[in-house]
Parts: structure tokens; C-alpha cells; sequence
């Protein structure tokens, strides 16, 4: 956990190598940690992740392009009722 950065970027939480939730955040490293710690969506909770991987980016506006790639790139099963950008 200590090597993640505190920069913005985009999250991707995975359950045995399938991406189920893909973010963005200001703080990479604050983020993670709180979806460690507790888990706010319901499907991520039901389902558990195992992997957290991460690209850091250069600001949030980038993190969210990144997002929105990844999110239509994987189509991960806890984002599709809150698509990026809407929550």
C-alpha cells in the first residue's frame, strides 16, 4: 500500500484478474485505501477484489479520460449502473 502515489490517476479493482470496478480519483493512494478499508459500493462489497492496479496521471481531467477508456474498454460489472461521470 505504501507505494502507491498520492497523485491523481485512475483505479481499476479486480476479483481473480477480472476488472469489476474502474475509477478516478484526485488522490490515488487515499482512495485505494478507503475502498480497502470499506468498500461503499454494494457489488464491490458482495463480490470482494483481490488486485487494486492503477495508472497515476498528470490531473484529474486525464484520470477521467483514462477512466471512461477503461470503463468502455472492460465494461466492469460494478460500474454499470453508475457509469463514470455520473456518480
Amino acid at each position: 500500500m505504501t507505494n502507491i502515489p498520492s497523485l491523481p490517476g485512475a483505479y481499476i479493482l479486480e476479483n481473480s484478474g477480472r476488472p469489476i470496478y474502474i475509477g478516478s480519483t484526485e488522490n490515488l493512494f487515499r482512495r485505494i485505501n478507503e475502498w480497502r478499508n470499506n468498500p461503499e459500493n454494494p457489488c464491490v462489497r458482495r463480490m470482494g477484489f483481490d488486485n487494486v492496479s492503477y495508472r497515476a496521471t498528470s490531473g484529474l481531467e486525464e484520470a477521467r479520460r483514462l477512466e471512461l477508456h477503461w470503463f468502455n474498454h472492460f465494461r466492469p460489472v460494478c460500474n454499470l449502473a453508475t457509469p463514470p461521470g455520473t456518480a
